[in-house]
């Protein structure tokens, strides 16, 4: 829990810092526009703008964009969501620059691909900030699709890629890159890495203390004064788009470090403001086509520089544990509660319950979809007593094989809050396999293999029905060829439905 002193130190924070997104949502280098419609899920349209988007206020004349005044809650716009996600970074050290990350380029290094790699283990749970993210969702594939936490760290590079023709003036640092040379950066290391460019993986570049970054020539919209990340997607040829996100150096920055270090290193600045981006890379990739408020804010802008409780001594605050390593991240927007969050509200406990199934009867090893409720972290599926295999497609339904040896009657669900049992009988349908002999004369004893023969009431050799039949097991039945019987196939007949042989009885 966080202290007064916590407290206190939140809302000066809150006060002094500003963080700034900078959406860019295509490159401003001559991006063609319909590269990104498949992951816009349109073409062109009011929504999308070529070159920056969303530039906020300078440093000290703002405060978070969650306000009473501020649309409430973040709305989809029907492009893509990263619903799982791959990370790599990108460290560019320029060669004959002198420049880089501090005191140490390893541990900076170091720093930042550990906090990835924490993400990634962690994936799965609800005990950080990514955790809200779950919540969100697309529809490109025709139906809803949430998020699921799935990271993955991919790696990371270090980049000596020479600085290119300066372009631009940030005014404290000595070198300056523009938006558009990042881009060509990244675009340069990816391909030469040779990896994916689409909107389920991200690519984030890291700039070495000095190399400071515009968003163009003009030398308006630059680091520290203007932001202090951001992220954005850019075609890459005709069918490739690169997800990816604007890290300078931060630390010692004034209006982008907290000036707290939870690891003792100073990349821990960055860190934090690598986190917002990553959520908002994961929940609108292609800005302003995922999930943004009315106004264009995501669901890092809302809760800028906001902290929630935290821990620890000052000077090394800390609010997240992530796979056992302590960091100090701002809060993400939570549209469940309409509020700042640093991770996700447990989700209640509901008991399952199974409203339909269908179909109605099939045969063993036949797929069985079961709808209903509640039926996250199922762990058993039974077809009347006999165990299933399945997988649960979502909290709402279930698909199923139909078991070996399963009889008609009812399906049952068990999920952690209980079982659910189905208030219609399953009917598993007769399934003749095999009988020997395969030909013999009237009267000759015939043994029939194959599965649901519970319950039998007859059967018939093409069509003449013998007198009597015996039962021996669910998947045996013992008859004798009845008079009368011409060759042709053997049916078995329960009151769940009837099953033929795929071959022929020969009556010799």
């Amino acid at each position: 829990m966080a202290s007064a002193g916590n407290t206190q130190n939140a809302a000066v924070l809150r006060r002094l810092f500003l963080f700034v997104r900078l959406v860019t949502v295509i490159a401003v280098a001559g991006v063609a526009v319909a590269v990104l419609s498949a992951a816009t899920g349109a073409s062109a349209s009011s929504r999308l703008s070529v070159g920056p988007a969303g530039m906020v206020r300078p440093l000290g004349t703002a405060s978070p964009l969650r306000t009473s005044s501020s649309p409430p809650l973040l709305q989809y716009w029907g492009g893509a969501v990263m619903r799982t996600n791959t990370t790599y970074a990108i460290f560019w050290i320029p060669a004959g620059s002198a420049l880089s990350y501090g005191s140490s380029n390893a541990a900076y290094e170091q720093g930042i691909s550990q906090f990835l790699t924490d993400v990634g283990h962690d994936s799965g749970t609800a005990s950080n900030v990514f955790g809200l993210d779950t919540q969100f969702y697309d529809t490109l594939s025709g139906g809803i699709t949430h998020i699921a936490y799935n990271s993955t760290f991919g790696g990371s590079v270090v980049a000596t890629d020479p600085l290119p023709t300066k372009q631009c003036s940030e005014g404290s640092d000595k070198y300056c890159v523009t938006d558009a040379q990042l881009q060509a950066e990244i675009r340069s290391v990816v391909g030469a890495k040779g990896w994916p460019q689409d909107t389920s993986h991200a690519y984030f570049i890291f700039t070495p203390a000095g190399l400071g970054s515009c968003v163009s020539g003009s030398n308006v919209s630059c680091s520290y004064s203007s932001y202090c990340a951001y992220h954005g997607a850019f075609s890459n040829g005709a069918t490739s788009t690169i997800v990816y996100g604007n890290e300078p150096w931060l630390y010692g920055r004034s209006g982008c470090d907290t000036g707290q270090y939870p690891n003792g290193g100073q990349a821990d600045p960055t860190i934090n403001v690598l986190s917002h981006e990553f959520s908002e890379a994961i929940t609108d990739p292609v800005p302003n086509y995922g999930w943004a408020d009315a106004s264009g804010s995501e669901i890092g802008d809302k809760c800028a520089w906001t902290f929630g409780t935290f821990s620890g001594s000052k000077g090394a605050e800390y609010n997240q544990t992530i796979n056992g390593h302590h960091y100090f991240l701002q809060q993400e927007f939570d549209n469940a509660s309409d509020a700042c969050q640093l991770r996700a509200a447990a989700a209640p406990v509901v008991a399952p319950a199974i409203t339909s199934f269908s179909p109605a009867s099939a045969k063993d090893g036949a797929q069985v979809k079961i709808n209903g409720s509640g039926f996250t972290g199922a762990t058993a599926v039974k077809f009347n007593g006999i165990s299933a295999s399945f997988s649960v497609t979502s909290g709402a339904q279930i698909q199923a094989t139909v078991p070996t040896g399963a009889t008609s009657g009812t399906i049952t669900v068990t999920a952690p809050a209980g079982t659910a049992t189905s208030s219609t009988p399953f009917l598993v349908l007769p399934t003749v396999t095999a009988f020997t002999p395969a030909k013999g004369k009237v009267g000759i004893s015939v043994v029939i293999t194959g599965s649901g023969f519970t319950g039998a009431t007859s059967v018939t050799f093409n069509k003449t029905a013998t007198k009597t039949l015996t039962v021996n097991s669910d998947g045996k039945i013992t008859v004798a060829v009845p008079t009368g019987a011409t060759s042709g196939t053997i049916s078995v007949t329960t009151p769940s439905g009837t099953g033929a042989s795929s071959s022929t009885f020969t009556v010799s």
